[in-house]
């Protein structure tokens, strides 16, 4: 009975633009996977991917960054821009 309980919980799951998830990945309820993002192959992602991050493993966890920290703040920023200047 509790397992129902515990399984009945869903929530949604995030995945931002430009997100490259490898073949075989499990993503579980309630994560976010973060701008530009990479999920490697038969990763299980059970908690938040932080933009331009590359992730592996069984739970996910951080390789490292596919920029530098400068860089990838610019790229959010101009994201950002983006989505505004659309609505």
């Amino acid at each position: 009975m509790w397992l129902r309980r515990l399984c009945s919980h869903k929530r949604n799951v995030v995945i931002a633009n430009d997100v490259w998830i490898g073949s075989g990945v499990t993503i579980l309820s309630g994560v976010t996977i973060g701008s530009g993002a990479v999920v490697g192959a038969h990763s299980v992602v059970a908690s938040r991917i932080e933009p331009y991050a590359i992730v592996a493993g069984n739970p996910a966890h951080l390789i490292r960054y596919r920029f530098d920290a400068q860089t990838r703040k610019k790229m959010l920023k101009l994201l950002v821009g983006l989505a505004n200047r659309k609505n």
